[in-house]
């Protein structure tokens, strides 16, 4: 849910929701600079590009009414698929989302 607050300059708008819980929960729980992804971003990310990355297990997010996994996302060194750079990774949350 997005909300706006008319009349103020500039406009302010809040986001409420599951997925805005979710990825506060797991940004409190990670270092600066790292990639941190739930266990469902995990597994599409291993279906879109088995064998690129390494995932490290970094907590458990207790929502209350579920538990959520969270994972660190490490390039394979071997990797040579520049295709899923780091850079790429991002690209393919972002795809993953807008086809969701």
């Amino acid at each position: 849910m997005i909300r706006g607050i008319p009349g103020g300059n500039p406009i302010r708008y809040g986001i409420f929701g599951e997925d805005v819980t979710i990825v506060n929960a797991l940004c409190i729980e990670t270092r600066s600079g790292a990639i941190i992804v739930s266990e469902r971003t995990r597994y599409w990310i291993e279906k879109e590009a088995p064998g690129v990355y390494n995932f490290e297990f970094q907590t458990i997010i207790d929502l209350y009414y579920k538990v959520i996994e969270g994972f660190l996302v490490h390039e394979r060194e071997e990797s040579v698929n520049t295709a899923m750079s780091s850079r790429g990774l991002v690209h393919s949350l972002e795809f993953l989302q807008d086809t969701r």
